[in-house]
């Protein structure tokens, strides 16, 4: 009875262990790295912005994008009603993971999804040159975006998105969750990842 028991049990544990399971990533793919540099153009205060950035990571397949990105705004944005006394120009950035698949990237032109998680930080800064004061809050993000891909030469891509942030927990004086949450036009030259 034990024998039979045995047997039993170390074939329910070894015969699945022979069968080949189904993955959602293949064990021949091809992980390479892959860079861009990033430049968006975002609306803050009712004033057109522009953030500076870049993403790296790894591509599986040169379809799947998985790595991290990091963003930071590069134009002077007053605020139009100054809280506190000449604290009046923004200053924003944020980082977070990032994952992004792209749909038939054998062809010139394709799409691509993206999505990314993370945390960042607004403040007021003088816009004068003085007492180095700020105040600040920090937040969680979540931005997705849909790109349109131009495959230029093997190695090199060039990048239009148009992305949503959906930004939380900002708790800055005289500014919202809802002032940094928006739209976002992208232009990305992408290096690696074929």
């Amino acid at each position: 009875m034990k024998t039979r028991t045995f047997l039993m049990i170390a074939c329910l544990v070894v015969v699945p262990l022979t069968i080949p399971a189904e993955t959602l990533l293949d064990a021949d793919g091809v992980w390479k790295g892959a860079y861009s540099i990033d430049m968006k153009m975002i609306e803050l205060d009712d004033e057109e912005a522009f953030m500076l950035g870049g993403r790296g990571g790894w591509t599986y397949d040169s379809t799947l994008f998985v790595g991290g990105a990091l963003y930071g705004l590069i134009t002077d944005v007053p605020k139009k009603k100054p809280v506190l006394y000449r604290m009046r120009d923004y200053r924003l950035f944020y980082l977070g993971l990032l994952n992004e698949y792209e749909f038939h990237q054998e062809r010139k032109i394709h799409s691509s999804i993206s999505f990314l998680t993370g945390v960042g930080a607004i403040g007021y800064w003088p816009n004068t040159h003085g007492v180095e004061s700020h105040t600040s809050s920090d937040f969680v993000i979540f931005e997705t975006a849909l790109h349109m891909v131009f495959n230029v030469v093997p190695g090199y891509r060039i990048g239009l998105g148009l992305g949503y942030r959906l930004v939380h927990g900002v708790k800055l004086a005289g500014t919202t969750s809802t002032d940094l949450s928006g739209p976002s036009l992208t232009l990305a030259f992408r290096f690696g990842g074929e």
